[in-house]
């Protein structure tokens, strides 16, 4: 046998220890045989916009705190909330009793450098941790 026969075999029994130990290596365990993976179910939000347009500000004061800033401009109130990696920003008008409630929503980053997340993001995450 020439150095090509022998350089062949140590080729092939070198691949043939690489596929076994390939084979061995697993990153997650397979799913019984017939059965398909389970799928986490996505995570429930915390908080919707149901929670948040039409409510009045006693119950939005209830529900995430005292707001970080309230600044009135003609008959709206802007407040902000803020929330776990978010602001939640809150427009009320009175309604036809006079009781103030929340007619727009929307949101922004923490930081400058982020950017902002849609309301509803935001509310999913619900409140900041202290």
């Amino acid at each position: 046998m020439g150095v090509n026969g022998r350089v062949n075999r140590a080729m092939l029994a070198g691949l043939s220890f690489l596929t076994a130990v390939a084979g061995c290596a697993s990153t997650k365990p397979d799913a019984p045989s017939g059965q398909a993976p389970v799928i986490a179910a996505p995570k429930k939000p915390v908080f919707t916009l149901a929670d948040v347009i039409g409510r009045r500000t006693d119950e939005l004061d209830e529900k995430f705190g005292t707001p970080a800033l309230i600044r009135r401009e003609g008959p709206g109130e802007f407040r902000r909330y803020t929330l776990a990696g978010c602001a939640l920003i809150v427009i009320t008008y009175p309604s036809e009793n006079g009781e103030r409630r929340a007619s727009h929503v929307s949101a922004s980053a923490l930081q400058s450098t982020e950017a902002s997340p849609s309301p509803e993001a935001c509310l999913a995450r619900g409140l900041a941790q202290p």
